[in-house]
C-alpha cells in the first residue's frame, strides 16, 4: 500500500515539471530582490549627484552676487 501511495501519486514527469516551475520562481524572486537593491543604489547615487550639482550652482551664484546696502544683485554675465 505504501508503494502505491508514496511513489505513484507524482509521476516522474510531474516531479520534473514541479521542480522546474519552483526553480524558475526562485530565479524570478532572486532577480527581483537583486534589482530592487540595485535600483536603491542608483537612486542614492542620483540624489548625491543632484546635491553636488546644487552646491556647485549655489557657489557660482554666490560668487557672482554683489551686496549693496538694501539688496543683493546678481550679474548674469558673470555666471557665464
Amino acid at each position: 500500500m505504501r508503494r502505491f501511495l508514496g511513489h505513484h501519486i507524482f509521476s516522474s514527469l510531474t516531479r520534473r515539471i514541479l521542480f522546474l516551475n519552483l526553480a524558475g520562481l526562485a530565479v524570478l524572486v532572486t532577480g527581483i530582490l537583486y534589482l530592487n537593491t540595485f535600483r536603491d543604489g542608483l537612486i542614492d547615487a542620483r540624489v548625491e549627484s543632484l546635491m553636488t550639482q546644487g552646491e556647485i550652482i549655489a557657489g557660482a551664484i554666490a560668487a557672482s552676487a554683489t551686496v549693496e546696502t538694501d539688496s543683493i544683485s546678481i550679474d548674469p554675465e558673470k555666471l557665464l
